[in-house]
This record gives C-alpha cells, sequence and structure tokens, in this order.
C-alpha cells in the first residue's frame, strides 16, 4: 500500500534533560560457587524445613517430605498465601545470588502460584511467582499489604504439568527472572542480605497441592567494576535496556538520556501519516511514549490508523516505521527509495477506537525491538538497510471524516547508545 506523506519541520529537543551514563559493554557472567543444594526427599526432613500440618481460621496446609519431593498440601477457601523460611538459608551480604527451584504444579486445575520468597521475614519480603495459568509475576509484600513489581504477565511455551525450573538472579541491584532456563524479566532490586524461602498460594477454594522438588542457592562476589547505567536514567527505561542487553538484542548499555516534549495532533487524510521529527539522528536508540489515541468516525480504516514513530530517516523517501494501530496490531514497515516494505506485524491487544499504551522502539544496529507496555512483543534481526537517520513521532489517518485520527504522546523518552 502507498502512503503519502505530510513532513513537519525538525522541532528542537524541547524540555529534556541529558544524562550520561558509564560507557559500558556487555557485562562479564559471574562465577557461580554452589552453597546450598538440596534434592528434597525423606532424608531432608531434619534440615530445617518446616513439616506436619498447620491450620487457621482461613487455611489448612500439610507439608511432608515424601519419595520425590517436598509436598504441599493447601485448602484455602480464602485463597491465603504461605511461605517457608528455611531459618538456615541466610545470605550473608556482600554477594551475587542465584536461586534455583524446581517445582511441579497441578496441570490446570485447580489454580495455584508457587514461588521464590526474598526477605527479611514472614511480612516483609519480595517474591517470584509462577502459576499453572501460565502466568508469572512479581510482587512486593509488607505487613498486610501487596504491591506490584511485575503484574503477571502470561509465559509463552509454558511447560503446562511437568516440573518447572525458577531461577532469580540477583547482582548489581536488579533481580533477573528466568523460567526453564528463558529469560522472562528484570526488575531493580537492591535486596542483598537475609532469608530465602518458598511461597505457594491457591487461587480456589478447592484443595491442591504443589511439589517442591529441589532448591539450589549459589553466591558470586559482588562485581565493582560491573557496567551500569546512571542512577538518573528512569527505571522503566533501566529496566527494557537490561532486560534486551540480557536477551542479547542491544550491544552496550551507554548513552545520553533526553526527556522529549509532549506533542498533540489529529489528521484526516485517509492514507497519509504526518511526520514530527526531532532535531536529532541516531541508528542506534531507544524511544518510549506514552500513546493515546481516538477516532472520530466509527469505522476507519483499522490498518491504516494510529500512532507511532519514523525513525532511522535519512529521506524522505528511506525509513522505517512502526506504529500502534487500532486494529490492535503493531505494523513495522519501511520505505526503501519510496517503496513500502512490510517487515513484521505483532498483535498487542482488541480493536479499538479508543485507547492508549506504552510503546517502545529499540534500535542497536540490526536487531530492531517493540515492546508494548513493557512487555517485549519481538524483534527484528536483518534491519541493515536503513543504518541512521532521524527520529520522530508520528500520526497515521485511516479516515477522512471530522479531525480524523488524533494521537497524544506524553513521557517521551529517548535514550541515544554511545557509539562503540
Amino acid at each position: 500500500m502507498k502512503r503519502m506523506i505530510i513532513w513537519l519541520g525538525l522541532i528542537g529537543l524541547f524540555n529534556f534533560s541529558i544524562v550520561c551514563a558509564q560507557n559500558s559493554e556487555q557485562e562479564d557472567p559471574p562465577v557461580w560457587v554452589p552453597v546450598y543444594e538440596e534434592v528434597f526427599s525423606p532424608a531432608s526432613e531434619r534440615k530445617g524445613w518446616i513439616m506436619g500440618t498447620d491450620t487457621s481460621e482461613t487455611t489448612v496446609i500439610n507439608r511432608s517430605m515424601v519419595q520425590d519431593g517436598y509436598l504441599w498440601e493447601i485448602t484455602s477457601p480464602k485463597h491465603q498465601y504461605s511461605i517457608v523460611q528455611n531459618s538456615s538459608l541466610v545470605i550473608p551480604e556482600g554477594y551475587q545470588i542465584k536461586v534455583e527451584a524446581a517445582v511441579k504444579l497441578p496441570y490446570y486445575e485447580p489454580p495455584v502460584c508457587s514461588g521464590i520468597v526474598f526477605g527479611a521475614d514472614s511480612d516483609d519480603f519480595d517474591t517470584f511467582l509462577v502459576c499453572n495459568d501460565q502466568t508469572y509475576g512479581f510482587y512486593h509484600h509488607s505487613g498486610t499489604s501487596w504491591s506490584e513489581s511485575l503484574p503477571f504477565t502470561p509465559v509463552a511455551d509454558f511447560n503446562q504439568g511437568e516440573v518447572l525450573s525458577l531461577s532469580s538472579v540477583i547482582r548489581n541491584g536488579w533481580v533477573d527472572l528466568y523460567l526453564d532456563g528463558k529469560l522472562l524479566n528484570t526488575f531493580p532490586l537492591n535486596w542483598t542480605n537475609g532469608s530465602i524461602g518458598l511461597f505457594a498460594q491457591p487461587l480456589s477454594d478447592k484443595p491442591t497441592e504443589i511439589l517442591y522438588k529441589s532448591l539450589r542457592i549459589s553466591l558470586a562476589p559482588q562485581d565493582s567494576t560491573a557496567s551500569s547505567l546512571s542512577e538518573d536514567v528512569p527505571s522503566d527505561i533501566a529496566r527494557v535496556i537490561r532486560m534486551l542487553q540480557l536477551k542479547g538484542r542491544i550491544d552496550t548499555l551507554g548513552g545520553d538520556y533526553r526527556e522529549l516534549a509532549d506533542w498533540d495532533s489529529s489528521l484526516a487524510q485517509m492514507g497519509y501519516f504526518q511526520n514530527h521529527p526531532f532535531d536529532v539522528t541516531a541508528q542506534d536508540f531507544l524511544i518510549q511514549s506514552e500513546i493515546s489515541w481516538k477516532s472520530a468516525y466509527e469505522k476507519p480504516d483499522t490498518v491504516d490508523s494510529g500512532c507511532g514513530f519514523t525513525f532511522r530517516e535519512n529521506s524522505s523517501e528511506s525509513f522505517l516505521q512502526a506504529f500502534v494501530a487500532l486494529d490492535g496490531n503493531i505494523y513495522v514497515r519501511a520505505f526503501r527509495n519510496g517503496t513500502e516494505i512490510p517487515l513484521v506485524t505483532y498483535n498487542y491487544g482488541q480493536w479499538s477506537l479508543e485507547g492508549n499504551g506504552i510503546f517502545t522502539v529499540v534500535c542497536s544496529g540490526s536487531k530492531i525491538s517493540f515492546l508494548y507496555n513493557q512487555q517485549l512483543l519481538g524483534t527484528v534481526t536483518d534491519a541493515t538497510w536503513i543504518s541512521n537517520g532521524h527520529i520522530g513521532l508520528t500520526v497515521f489517518s485511516g479516515t477522512n471524516y471530522d479531525f480524523g485520527i488524533s494521537c497524544s504522546f506524553r513521557k517521551n523518552q529517548l535514550y541515544l547508545f554511545s557509539e562503540e
């Protein structure tokens, strides 16, 4: 589909601040030394793990060591959580920490979550949770309340009914979360010492079982020379950068952080887009915006209506684009010498004439990654034909009616990666 183009003049980077991060390379993997390893069996009964039946007004839970693991049998009509913190598993300060647990959950029903706990006591802790509805999350508990660090998110390729391997790596002020060896996410966490335990929470009033198979804890010395982003880089941007670094989608951490001015615009010219370029050119960068949209017409061309970015634009005929369309998809395309080349489509949600979300594009060499609401959708790995150019905000119109499509871009953030 050939698009018509409306270009706005270059604008300056108004209302921005610059933060210089260390010019750093990939972090070297630590050398882990196992300090605790338990394959649960009847022989584990005398090693500090809680056994027997606990009864309260809301929960009955029986814990026992059976031949193939540490079995928790739980009935809790009010879905009360339960944790076990082994008093012997206290981590001293000054170390990087890796905790690995193997657990088997019921096959779909009844719904239940299990996890690893890091904390000072049973009322103040963080926990990495995996549930048999094929989701994971990371939450903090303090007193009687919960706070959401990473919301429950679907897991691709979840091994339903199989033994799951949960792994949490705490290093350099972050916790990196893995399931069956695959990185799920990362989150800032300055926890350096305290006790480690196991977690369970039923999500229905039906009796359920969780079988913990093993627990392993490894330590490594803190790396005082480890690369890191400046503390002034916002945590949401830092988290995306670190996650992509761990996944091998970016090549360096160093760079400049900038906050860009808000922009609102509407366009009622079907088949056209309107670009709002910033006075900056780059090959490798992260751009993120809180986007909201609204269509004036009830039946627009939803594939052609949306809000997004134009980037690596080095002429009016050669550039890349990615935009959040009203049909629930994100479309990525290139224009090369005026010819449109569709690259990839990602689904982010449902068809909507009005909506909002956080859209992020990260370019690093030939790799371009796309995130929606902080969740990685995918990465194009062969974007080599357009290497450098302007970056801008863009409105895409699929209707001529009234104001057409309106886009609002808020909290626009740009991180320019340093050249190696």
